[in-house]
């Protein structure tokens, strides 16, 4: 995944939509990730999270694994914010925050595509190739790449950055359009900045991609997209952070 390849070939399906022009209209799109960012539901997940630290020379540092909870309380179209409260045992504090850095790249992800409080689309679709996928409309300025403020909070959680979301979409065995994967890529780098366990380093790659699961929740016949398998990656001039995560349904307390 972590190669300069940016998603696996699609699908033989998608190729023939292609093919036959049926490019799907952004406003598809839209409805396909606001069944990510829906704001009608409590979901409650499992996250069995690893973080691996290798320092230049591919040493491993530290590798340390654990689960935390993860409630998503959805996304407010109107506020254009995320809900949602995590939560671990007390060995799995440092843990915890790694893999909200994570899981914070995962719904920047989504939220760069969802429509704002006027509704309107901000995702553009393209065909690469043979594959299809879609974008953020709004790329950033040249300028911008230069003068934003990029730093680090909670430890591996870039802020002021200017990224670029990417979904490989297809369809599902009912012809459904459906995520096949995503990717987030921060594009204002390299930056120097102080990173969690590798101390002032310059970032030279800043990375999240995954997939994601259709989830039914008792009593809503909608369904509701929610991370499966994410991998975080940071590259350095002092060594590379991986954090992954794999999300299942939990039991209601």
């Amino acid at each position: 995944m972590r190669t300069g390849i940016l998603f696996l070939a699609a699908a033989a399906a998608l190729g023939q939509q292609v093919a036959d022009g049926g490019l799907v209209a952004p406003a598809q799109a839209t409805a396909l990730f606001k069944m990510f960012l829906r704001d009608s539901a409590e979901l409650p997940m499992d996250v069995a999270v690893t973080t691996v630290v290798t320092d230049a020379a591919g040493k491993e540092k530290r590798h340390v694994q654990g689960t935390i909870r993860l409630l998503f309380h959805g996304y407010s179209q109107q506020a254009e914010r995320f809900s949602f409260h995590a939560s671990s045992g007390l060995m799995y504090r440092r843990l915890l925050s790694d893999s909200m850095a994570g899981e914070l790249a995962t719904f920047k992800a989504f939220a760069l595509v969802s429509p704002g409080k006027d509704s309107a689309p901000k995702v553009q679709v393209v065909q690469q190739g043979g594959d299809l996928v879609a974008r953020n409309a709004d790329e950033c300025r040249e300028q911008e790449m230069h003068t934003h403020g990029l730093y680090l909070s909670r430890g591996l959680y870039l802020q002021k950055d200017c990224s670029r979301a990417e979904f490989l979409l297809g369809r599902d065995a009912a012809g459904a359009l459906e995520i096949r994967r995503y990717r987030l890529d921060v594009m204002n780098l390299p930056a120097s900045v102080k990173l969690a366990y590798l101390g002032q380093v310059e970032v030279r790659q800043y990375m999240a991609e995954g997939d994601v699961q259709k989830i039914y929740l008792p009593g809503d016949p909608k369904p509701f997209l929610a991370p499966k398998h994410l991998v975080l990656t940071i590259e350095t001039d002092k060594g590379r952070v991986v954090v992954t995560g794999d999300h299942t349904l939990a039991a209601r307390k």
